[in-house]
């Protein structure tokens, strides 16, 4: 049911710009028990504009979510949003090498450190 929640807001033209719809999509990225649902609530929230809240999220998946291909859509995310000027800040940068450091999945951990790199230069 939940799944399809997220399915259907994703479904429309154009992204309700409901606060509350919003809310529930990063709650559900960070939080939701079932991989679909947090990958789709994810993917819905890269639909929106770019914004702080959002990179928040996606750094939040990049160094908690136990699912790697999570972890792989989180970095592409934060990827397209550091192109259009929302990319971690010294705090979150921190917390991203740390993150790092113990990462198993190797896309995730080059990815990472180059973000990490770029933005040192």
């Amino acid at each position: 049911v939940r799944l399809r929640a997220v399915s259907g807001v994703a479904s429309g033209d154009v992204m309700p710009a409901d606060r509350e719809v919003r809310t529930a999509l990063m709650l559900a990225a960070r939080k939701d028990p079932n991989d679909a649902v947090r990958k789709e609530a994810l993917q819905v929230l890269l639909r929106y504009p770019p914004g702080r809240e959002i990179r928040d999220v996606l750094l939040e998946v990049l160094t908690h979510d136990p699912n790697a291909g999570l972890r792989i859509a989180a970095i592409n995310g934060l990827d397209s949003l550091r192109q259009s000027g929302f990319g971690p800040d010294a705090a979150q940068l921190r917390s991203v090498r740390k993150g790092v450091e113990s990462e198993q999945n190797l896309y995730v951990r080059v990815r990472s450190r180059s973000i990490l790199e770029e933005k040192q230069q």
